[in-house]
This record gives C-alpha cells, sequence and structure tokens, in this order.
C-alpha cells in the first residue's frame, strides 16, 4: 500500500468508528475498535514503538477529556464516576477511549501532511475539532456544561495546543518519518511492519 492509500484507509476507519463510538454504546465502540486495529494491524502498523504511542497519547487525550468532564464543561454520556483516596473525579466513557485510540492512529498517517505545519493544526484544532465534540455530543446524548460560544471557545484552545503536540509528539515518537518507511515497504513489495 503507497502513502496515499495508507493514509486514506487510515482516515476512513477513524471517520467510521467516530460515528459508531458517538452512539455512546460501549459494547458496540469497543467491537468497531476491535475491527479497526485488526486492520491497521494487518495492513498498517510498523510496529510497536506505533502502538505505544498510540495507547500513551490516547491515555492522555482520554484523562483531558475525563478532566473536561470531572470539571463540568461536557457531561459525556456513559461517564464513570471514581474516588481514589478521596479525591472525586469522573472519567469519560469507554465509547471515548476507543474515539482516542483511533485517533491517535491518525496523528501518525492520516494527519501526517500536518507535521511540519504545525501552526496550521492549531488553527485547524481550534477551529474545527470543537466542532467535531458539539456534534458527538449529539449523537451521544453527552450533555455541555456551558453555552455553545463559550464551549466552542475553550474547547478550540485545548485543540490549539493538542493536536499540534500531538503531532510533535508522534513526528518524534515514531523518530523515522512514515513516508521514508512506507516508500522503502512499498519498493521491496512488503507491507510496513
Amino acid at each position: 500500500m503507497n502513502n496515499f492509500r495508507i493514509a486514506l484507509v487510515n482516515g476512513i476507519l477513524f471517520q467510521a468508528l467516530w460515528f459508531v463510538c458517538v452512539q455512546g454504546n460501549d459494547l458496540f465502540a469497543l467491537l468497531a475498535t476491535l475491527f479497526f486495529f485488526f486492520i491497521h494491524l494487518a495492513f498498517i502498523v510498523r510496529g510497536l514503538r506505533e502502538i505505544v504511542f498510540i495507547i500513551g497519547f490516547a491515555s492522555v487525550g482520554w484523562m483531558v477529556d475525563s478532566l473536561g468532564n470531572t470539571a463540568g464543561l461536557i457531561t459525556f454520556s456513559g461517564s464513570m464516576p471514581v474516588s481514589v483516596v478521596g479525591v472525586s473525579f469522573t472519567l469519560a466513557p469507554i465509547w471515548l477511549l476507543c474515539v482516542w485510540m483511533s485517533f491517535s492512529s491518525t496523528l501518525i498517517y492520516s494527519l501526517y501532511w500536518l507535521h511540519k505545519r504545525l501552526r496550521a493544526a492549531a488553527l485547524l484544532g481550534f477551529l474545527l475539532v470543537p466542532l467535531n465534540y458539539l456534534v458527538g455530543a449529539k449523537f451521544s446524548g453527552s450533555e455541555l456544561g456551558l453555552s455553545v460560544p463559550a464551549f466552542l471557545l475553550l474547547e478550540g484552545f485545548v485543540w490549539a495546543l493538542l493536536l499540534p503536540l500531538g503531532l510533535a509528539l508522534a513526528n518524534r515518537y515514531m523518530l523515522e518519518p512514515v513516508s521514508t518507511h512506507l516508500i522503502s515497504a512499498v519498493a521491496s513489495e512488503k507491507a510496513p511492519i
């Protein structure tokens, strides 16, 4: 598979998984995520470093959303209240962790074109991602804790930082640029592993 096809497959699979996950059903989200990663591991993944990155960044993102949930920015349907050593907080739902898992892979593949355009990534994060959250909240039955304009503004600031950070970490963590690895894999006619 060439770079464009891998990015396209990754982007399409992410969008399909996002739609399943934002229905708010943890079981369907988990099944869709298993399917996503079955395809991803079979045809796309480059190795253990990638898997570690995806799990790590997804965990960070899920905790950021859990913090927003606990602070009342948004109440995700299926949230899980937790108390540890007398400190109470609310974990974002499993379906949102599934979104984060697949989104983290897009930082390596379908969003790779933004790796050297971090200002553009910040702008896109500020303008587009909050709209995605707004639509996802409607689909999942989640409730905003702020007015729509205030939510979009605050979420925009979060994503103006988070998207470029994720891209920079993906680029640094993966060390070798994706395009170099994929070109050599295509040239040798082997699937990237």
